[in-house]
């Protein structure tokens, strides 16, 4: 009687384990779903970029990033007795 208790156990426990098995694969797949809508879209906005305003922004950040180079540049050349 002793076996047939333990394994009608391992059977439930089994039960409980393929359940939550599916469960987390249905969660997974939710998830890639969100995911692969979320790459859908980003390369949408990739694929139907205006190329004027690219360009613009990419000098933009261009001209920022050039500032901010020289800026460091200076800043690397003080020293105290520069500063008095």
């Amino acid at each position: 009687m002793k076996r047939v208790g333990y394994c009608a156990s391992n059977l439930e426990q089994v039960g409980l384990d393929l359940t939550f098995d599916q469960l987390l694969l249905s969660d997974t797949n939710k998830k890639h779903d969100q995911f692969i809508g979320f790459l859908e879209s980003s390369i949408a906005g990739v694929e139907n970029a205006d190329p004027l305003d690219t360009i613009t922004r990419l000098l933009d950040d261009q001209r920022a990033l050039e500032a901010s180079f020289q800026t460091l540049a200076r800043i690397r050349q003080l020293s105290l007795i520069n500063f008095l």
